[in-house]
């Protein structure tokens, strides 16, 4: 360095000094060096200053001041602006400011998205099994977000389902199953390969998009869906509305076949260029041949069963079998590659995330059912009904208690045996259908409540209004706040003030044109039917055609006395018809709630045992309370044995009817639910508790997480894990048993060594 530059960089230091203040800075990078810098840089005595009569900069002093690997250049523009003197304040502090977020800031360089991530070549793998190996580098893996992603559609499709197709009765289950198969098979062997062969890359997202656009169009043609309504209304020689059903029916399995064709091709699509990328990796594809396979068979039979006729029962029954035979077709399939050690070995928390997601999806399905029911109730006739509220709060109980019952004590971090995961995935079909149907049948429980009371609602203002306009009298306050706070809030044509007058004007008349009570009976079927649609109950066909009948019966003032009193019958008849019907219809809802409460606490313990072979008596205090509990409850299931059918003709609506019914009319079978699945997860930690107390504070739990199929796993090769026993009390002496992990012949019992026994120097501080 030449002598001016050490003197300006001493007269720098000099000027700090007297300013008293610090002027030094990170350097600046930069992205490369202009030409004028080249230049400075390249001359033999080293960049030089340029005199100012400001304080330079700790990036502008001389190379022997800062080190050479964090030396960095300034931008053309910010040398130009040395070269010409002064820098203004501002642009002096928007420098500094800059300097210092760039210190202080660590970049990371964004990285490219590939198009398609290729697998681990077989040369790279350790000395394990090939087939248990992974598919791809970890780095490579997709990431979790875009398979919650894939699972936002499963919510919309399922939803929009669940609406046009609520379980409301016992004949609408095998409705709902029969799609749900499809919806949960889709979404399950999408899930085998994507928890196997998926990776970030631009390849499987766009798939990705390809298979939510099947999704799309499965769900969006789920309005009409009913297999059992698909046969050609020209050969059955019905019309209107049934015929109009048939129509929509078969349009829906048409588009549902072709859109279920469409995702088997794409997933055969991705198991095919899986198999000619793992060939040329030297990896063994003979399992995604065999799914390649499966699979083109079934886009072959989905095919075909929507290209078939439906002219005739028997053809009916042809595309029915063949639809359901893909899905067969495609189970056998995974069957084989797990019989034969072909399935590919996968990461089992994965698997268990997966699943477990889905089944967060199921109980989300509940909680929208329960607040679309709720908000029906609250907006229409039982906006006071407390019971309501107390019945819906009983019923989030229930709903949380569940997802305790399935992740309270489930920890899915665990690797598992590709036989157990299998099993333990089959369980969850049982498990996601039974829970749907249990959300059902609480939701309709709430519902059948609310429904009666707002039908008691209606009935008493109607019976005192009719009163009151047959005696030619006004009305009174109580019923004008009832009729301007709730009926007026039915959907009905006049309004109910509206039609009262007009009532009151024939029965004062003298010489009226149409009778009064046969006017007044129609207009009470068109509020029941009103009524019954604002508790989002379902109208049926055969509502419409009885309401169609009640105003098909002549109004006008008969000559013939006894003809007059048979038409006012007649119309009485119908009205009540169209109150018995519905509200048959929503507590034959309510039939299922004790059989499938228990049967899913069953599956809830089978489901946790199946994924941890667990030992020890603490798993059997918790696992056989959900086991009994679900016993009990679906031997509760028997007292649906009985009449189903309310006669409302009658003084006791439910003479002849199950002992079931006789529950639901005192508001019991939920909160019985409540309290026994309150005692199944209290009982448990209560017994815990004692037995912990009574070992002095310590509870001594034994190591139940799993079974280890590794031969080569370290606790199977002998060694040991040490558990610590003690007495729990102050002082007291506290020693480490060691506690081996037999062997499958071994005995199952545990040696400890002697509490008392010497310690080993190899213990010492444990």
């Amino acid at each position: 360095m030449s002598a001016s530059g050490e003197s300006s960089s001493g007269s720098v230091g000099r000027e700090q000094e007297t300013n008293g203040r610090s002027t030094s800075f990170a350097p600046v990078s930069s992205p490369g060096l202009s030409l004028r810098q080249q230049e400075i840089n390249s001359s033999p005595s080293g960049p030089q200053r340029v005199p100012s009569s400001r304080p330079l900069l700790a990036s502008e002093t001389s190379h022997e001041h800062q080190p050479e690997e964090t030396h960095q250049q300034q931008p053309e523009n910010e040398q130009s602006e040395r070269d010409d003197g002064d820098v203004s304040p501002p642009n002096n502090f928007v420098r500094r400011l800059s300097q210092h977020f760039q210190r202080r800031t660590h970049f990371t360089r964004m990285r490219k998205t590939p198009f398609l991530h290729r697998p681990v070549h077989a040369e790279e793998l350790s000395d394990k099994p090939e087939i248990e190996a992974g598919w791809l580098d970890p780095e490579a893996e997709a990431t979790e977000w875009l398979s919650l992603f894939y699972d936002l559609v499963v919510v919309a499709v399922l939803t929009v389902f669940s609406s046009t197709h609520e379980l409301s009765s016992p004949g609408s289950i095998a409705v709902f199953l029969s799609y749900f198969i499809i919806l949960s098979w889709i979404w399950s062997s999408q899930t085998h390969y994507d928890v196997r062969f998926q990776s970030e890359d631009s390849y499987h997202r766009f798939l990705k998009l390809l298979q939510i656009s099947c999704f799309v169009y499965i769900g969006a043609a789920s309005g009409g869906w009913n297999p059992g309504y698909i046969q050609d209304p020209d050969t059955l020689n019905v019309t209107g509305r049934a015929a109009s059903d048939r129509i929509t029916a078969l349009a829906s399995f048409l588009t549902v076949t072709i859109a279920f064709a469409a995702s088997r091709t794409i997933l055969a699509f991705q198991y095919a260029v899986g198999a000619w990328m793992g060939r040329k990796a030297g990896r063994d594809v003979k399992g995604m041949y065999v799914m390649i396979v499966g699979l083109c068979v079934s886009t072959v039979f989905a095919i075909v069963a929507a290209a078939l006729p439906a002219t005739s029962q028997a053809l009916v029954g042809v595309k029915i079998a063949l639809f359901y035979s893909c899905i067969l077709v495609e189970i056998l399939c995974v069957w084989f590659l797990l019989n034969k050690n072909l399935h590919r070995r996968v990461r089992t928390e994965r698997v268990a995330e997966r699943y477990g997601a889905f089944t967060l999806i199921i109980l989300g399905e509940g909680f929208i059912s329960l607040i679309k029911g709720f908000n029906n109730a609250i907006s229409g006739l039982s906006t006071d009904n407390t019971e309501t509220y107390g019945q819906v709060v009983v019923a989030i109980v229930v709903i949380f208690l569940l997802f305790l019952f399935l992740f309270g004590r489930f920890s899915h971090g665990e690797a598992k045996s590709q036989h157990r995961a299998m099993s333990w995935e089959l369980i969850h079909f049982p498990l996601h259908f039974g829970l749907l149907l249990l959300l059902a049948a609480m939701v309709n429980f709430i519902v059948t409540l609310t429904y009666v009371h707002g039908i008691n609602l209606v009935l008493d203002l109607w019976n005192s209004v009719y009163e009151s306009t047959l005696a030619n009298q006004p009305l009174n306050s109580t019923q004008i706040y009832i009729t301007t706070h709730y009926l007026d809030k039915l959907q009905v044509s006049p309004s109910f003030a509206t039609q009262i007058e007009l009532i009151r004007g024939l029965v004062n008349s003298t010489s009226p044109q149409y009778n009064a009570n046969v006017t007044a009976l129609q207009y009470f079927g068109q509020v029941m039917v009103a009524t019954t649609d604002s508790y989002g109950i379902k109208i049926t066909t055969d509502m419409v055609n009885k309401l169609d009948a009640l105003y098909n019966i002549d109004p006008t003032v008969q000559s013939n006395h006894t003809l007059q009193e048979q038409l006012i019958d007649h119309a009485q008849e119908l009205a009540i018809e169209l109150i018995q019907e519905p509200i048959n219809e929503a507590m034959s809802g309510t039939l299922w709630l004790f059989p499938t409460a228990g049967a899913v606490l069953i599956l809830c313990a089978a489901r946790s045992m199946l994924w941890t072979p667990y030992r020890g008596a603490a798993h059997w205090v918790v696992h056989g309370t959900q086991y009994v509990g679900g016993f009990i409850l679906a031997l509760l299931g028997l007292l649906d044995i009985g009449g189903k059918t309310l006669d409302l003709f009658q003084e006791d609506n439910l003479a002849g009817t199950n002992p079931f019914y006789h529950l639901v009319s005192l508001s019991w079978p939920l909160g019985i639910v409540a309290i026994v699945y309150v005692l199944i997860y209290a009982v448990p930690v209560i017994v815990l508790a004692v037995l912990q107390k009574k070992r002095g504070g310590v509870l001594l739990e034994w190591n139940d997480c799993g079974e280890m199929e590794d031969e080569h796993h370290p606790m199977r090769s002998g060694s040991t894990s040490g558990v610590r026993v003690g007495s729990g009390q102050a002082g007291a002496r506290t020693s480490t048993a060691q506690v081996r992990i037999p062997d499958r012949k071994a005995s199952v019992v545990p040696e400890f060594s002697s509490p008392f026994q010497e310690k080993h120097p190899a213990h010492e501080g444990v």
